[in-house]
């Protein structure tokens, strides 16, 4: 498994952020689509980066 950092951005810089598990990138969007949070978030960007453990 590798973690992916996501974090969200308005105009301003960032203003939340959360590590998801996945086998690949296209598993952890999915993952991040299918997020409870996200579901009602408003961003200007959304920055998904794989990270080292």
């Amino acid at each position: 498994m590798k973690h992916y950092q996501v974090v969200g951005f308005e105009e301003d810089g960032p203003v939340f952020g959360f590590t998801v598990m996945a086998n690949n990138f296209g598993e952890a969007l999915t993952a991040i689509g299918k997020d409870y949070y996200m579901t009602d978030m408003n961003f200007y960007k959304l920055e998904t980066t794989e990270v080292e453990k």
